[in-house]
C-alpha cells in the first residue's frame, strides 16, 4: 500500500462504523482529488459509501470547468456526485462583509446540506499537514490560546453543522500527495487565489513559510506535531473543565448562570474557559467572542457590584446578580418594574425615578475614551449636533420603530428588532428608549446607539448619558434566588 494511505486508512477505521456514508468536499485541486482517489481505494475494504459533492462559488472564469472536472472524475470512479453553483458576489454585494469567510461559510453550508441529505456520518475535507502548520501559525500570530493553537482535530464536531468532520490527511504533506498524483499520472485542478500573497494564509503558505524553512528545517511537520500535542492537552483540560461546569453553572430558559463565589476561586485560566462555554452555549451560531470581551468582563465579574454588567458580542451580557453571573441576554427589571413617568432633560443634569438613576452631560469629542465603542451598555455616546434637546427617557409604544445603526433612511419595528437580536418577549416592555424632541428613537438602552445619533468622524459636541440602577433595585436584585432572575 502506497505510504500515505496508511496513516489515511488508519483514520479512517478508527472513527468510522463499517458501512457509513461519508460525503467527500472535493474542489478539484490536489488535496481533495487525492483524498478522493485514496477513499475510493480504500472504501471497499471498509465498506464506505462515498459521496462526492462540489460547489462553485462563481467568483473565477474557470470555475465552471472545475466543476465539470470533478463531475467526471466522480463518474470516472463510480461515485454519486452532487454539484451546486451560488453566485456569491451577488450575496457580497448585498450583504457586504469578507469575500473569503462569506465562501467558507457557504461552502460548509453547502456541505452540511448535502450531508444531511444522504444521512451522512461525516464529511471528508482534505486539510493536510501544511494546512495544520499554517493554521497554528496564523492563530499564534493572531495571539490565539490553547483552543487555536491545537490546530484542527482529524475527527470531531463541526463548527459549521451538525455532522462531525473527518480530516484523515493531517498527517500528510501537500508534496507527498502532489508526488503520488503525478506517479499515478492523475490530474487536478489548482485554484490560483491560494497563491495570492495579499491574503494572510497565501502570504504564509508561499512567502513566510518557506523562508523560516531555509533556517529550521522540517518545520510544517514540527508546527503540525506542536498541534497535535496542544490538541492532546486541550481534550484532557477540557474534561477537567467539565466538573467543574458541572458544579457552578446552571441553564436557564435565556442563559447560563455561574456561581460568582466558585467561579472567583477558579484561577483564571478557567474562568475564561468557562465564560467562553457560558457565551457559546446561548451565542446565536457565528457570533464570536474576543480576548478583550473576555478580560472586560472577568474583571468585572471580580471587581464589580450586583447589577452591574460587560457588554458581549451578539446583544449578551456577562451580568452579576447577586451571588450570581448571568451570562444571557438584558435581565428585565426586578419584579417587572416600570418608569411611572417618561425622564424629561431640557439641559444637561440627573434625575431619578423609579428605581434609576440618569445622567446627561455635555461632552466634547476630546473626551472621548480609547474604548468609547465599546462602552458599557449603560452609557451612550451621541452626537449633539443630532439630538436636540429636549431628550426624554420612556418605554416603548406599541409599533413604534426605529433606525438601528447602519440604517440609514431604513426603519425596522423595535420589537422586531429586540427579538431578533435575542430579547426574550417578557423583557421587551422594560427596555427603555431615549427619544429627541420630534420623538425620534435615539438610543435603546442597554442594546444599541441608533443610526441618528452615532457618534462620527465629523462629531465635536457629544451628550454622554449614564443610566444606572439605583439602590433600591440593587437590593431587588441581590434578594432574587439562585436561579437567577430567569
Amino acid at each position: 500500500m502506497v505510504s500515505w494511505l496508511t496513516p489515511l486508512c488508519d483514520n479512517v477505521t478508527a472513527t468510522m462504523a463499517v458501512g457509513a456514508t461519508v460525503v467527500v468536499a472535493v474542489s478539484g485541486g490536489g488535496d481533495s482529488v487525492a483524498l478522493l482517489h485514496g477513499l475510493a481505494r480504500t472504501k471497499a475494504t471498509h465498506g464506505l459509501r462515498l459521496i462526492v459533492a462540489h460547489l462553485d462559488h462563481g467568483l473565477r472564469p474557470e470555475s465552471a470547468d472545475e466543476a465539470a472536472f470533478v463531475g467526471q472524475l466522480a463518474l470516472d470512479l463510480g461515485l454519486p456526485c452532487l454539484r451546486e453553483r451560488r453566485d456569491l458576489s451577488a450575496t457580497l454585494a448585498e450583504e457586504g462583509g469578507n469575500l473569503e469567510a462569506l465562501a467558507r461559510a457557504e461552502r460548509y453550508a453547502f456541505l452540511e446540506e448535502v450531508a444531511a441529505a444522504v444521512g451522512a456520518s461525516a464529511i471528508a475535507t482534505a486539510h493536510t499537514q501544511d494546512d495544520q502548520a499554517e493554521t497554528l501559525l496564523l492563530n499564534l500570530l493572531r495571539g490565539a490560546g490553547l483552543d487555536g493553537l491545537s490546530g484542527m482535530a482529524c475527527y470531531g464536531p463541526s463548527a459549521h453543522g451538525a455532522t462531525p468532520l473527518l480530516r484523515p490527511l493531517l498527517g500528510v504533506g501537500r508534496a507527498t500527495l502532489r508526488a503520488w498524483l503525478r506517479d499515478e499520472g492523475l490530474t487536478w485542478h489548482d485554484d490560483q487565489s491560494n497563491s495570492d500573497p495579499n491574503r494572510q494564509r497565501g502570504y504564509l503558505r508561499h512567502e513566510l513559510i518557506p523562508k523560516l524553512e531555509a533556517r529550521f528545517p522540517a518545520l510544517r511537520q514540527r508546527l503540525a506535531q506542536s498541534a497535535a500535542l496542544l490538541h492532546d492537552e486541550k481534550q484532557w483540560i477540557e474534561g477537567e473543565l467539565d466538573a467543574e461546569w458541572r458544579r457552578m453553572a446552571r441553564l436557564n430558559d435565556d442563559g447560563i448562570s455561574l456561581d460568582r463565589a466558585l467561579f472567583l476561586a477558579a484561577p483564571r485560566a478557567v474562568q475564561r474557559r468557562l465564560l467562553r462555554r457560558a457565551f457559546y452555549a446561548v451565542a446565536a451560531e457565528g457570533t464570536a467572542l474576543s480576548f478583550q470581551h473576555v478580560e472586560v468582563a472577568l474583571t468585572l465579574a471580580a471587581e464589580g457590584h450586583s447589577g452591574q454588567r460587560a457588554t458581549l458580542p451578539g446583544f449578551l451580557f456577562l451580568q452579576i446578580v447577586g451571588n450570581q453571573l448571568w451570562v444571557g441576554g438584558a435581565l428585565p427589571t426586578p419584579d417587572g418594574t416600570r418608569l411611572a413617568q417618561p425622564l424629561r432633560f431640557t439641559q444637561p443634569g440627573n434625575m431619578a425615578s423609579d428605581g434609576l438613576r440618569v445622567s446627561l452631560a455635555a461632552v466634547g469629542r476630546e473626551a472621548l475614551p480609547p474604548d468609547w465603542a465599546d462602552l458599557p451598555s449603560r452609557i451612550a455616546l451621541l452626537d449633539a449636533e443630532r439630538a436636540a434637546l429636549p431628550l426624554t427617557l420612556r418605554h416603548s409604544q406599541p409599533g413604534e420603530r426605529w433606525q438601528p445603526l447602519g440604517f440609514d433612511g431604513a426603519s425596522v419595528a423595535i420589537d422586531e428588532w429586540l427579538a431578533k437580536h435575542g430579547v426574550p418577549a417578557r423583557d421587551r416592555p422594560h427596555v427603555l428608549l431615549l427619544v429627541d424632541g420630534n420623538e425620534t428613537v435615539l438610543w435603546l438602552v442597554g442594546q444599541q446607539v441608533g443610526h441618528v445619533a452615532h457618534v462620527r468622524a465629523e462629531s465635536e459636541r457629544l451628550w454622554r448619558l449614564i443610566v444606572e440602577s439605583s439602590d433600591r433595585i440593587h437590593t431587588l436584585i441581590e434578594g432574587q434566588s439562585e436561579s437567577g432572575a430567569a
